[in-house]
């Protein structure tokens, strides 16, 4: 991995992470506490490639770059973050969330809503997606192992609604945090 990508403030972190996997891909791509092997990163850059065929796509240049930024972080993270990681110019804002976007409709990158409209994103394995308790305070992520989407999804339908997703963030203070108060 290049030292480039190594240093980055966020806003977001996880509570029990230092890989630079993300954690929702440990596992597929991944080994706990280890740093990402070029071979698992092709893996997943193999799986986007296939998709973005399927889509009638390409993957640019541009796009592989967004893509190994996102494979750096631990966390969800911004899309300025990301940006600066694939070490684009600040105009290539837009290209950054177009491809973002390009990512999720392939179902590999889901969005962290935070309360104060900020998104944040996160690489997932392949068609999954994961939810988060976030701090209030010092911002700290944890990936809760729940989702309600079946019922959710059932619910919907019931009320004759199709192409449904959903979103659900927890929103609290941390034990260390409330500690302080």
């Amino acid at each position: 991995m290049s030292p480039r990508f190594r240093a980055a403030v966020s806003p977001l972190v996880h509570a029990s992470s230092s890989r630079v996997l993300p954690k929702s891909l440990i596992g597929r791509y991944g080994r706990s506490g280890s740093q990402a092997m070029p071979g698992e990163e092709e893996k997943l850059l193999g799986i986007v490639l296939e998709r973005l065929r399927a889509d009638g796509g390409r993957m640019t240049k541009k796009r592989e770059q967004v893509l190994r930024a996102l494979l750096t972080f631990d966390r969800p993270a911004a899309a300025e973050e990301i940006r600066e990681r694939a070490e684009l110019p600040a105009s290539d804002l837009v290209t950054v969330y177009r491809n973002l976007e390009t990512f999720e409709r392939l179902g590999v990158l889901q969005r962290v809503p935070l309360e104060n409209g900020t998104q944040l994103f996160e690489l997932t394995a392949p068609d999954e997606h994961y939810h988060h308790l976030i701090c209030r305070e010092c911002h700290k992520s944890e990936r809760l192992d729940i989702c309600v989407s079946h019922e959710v999804v059932r619910k919907a339908k019931a009320h004759g609604y199709s192409e449904i997703a959903h979103l659900m963030e927890v929103y609290g203070v941390c034990e260390e945090c409330g500690g302080r108060r």
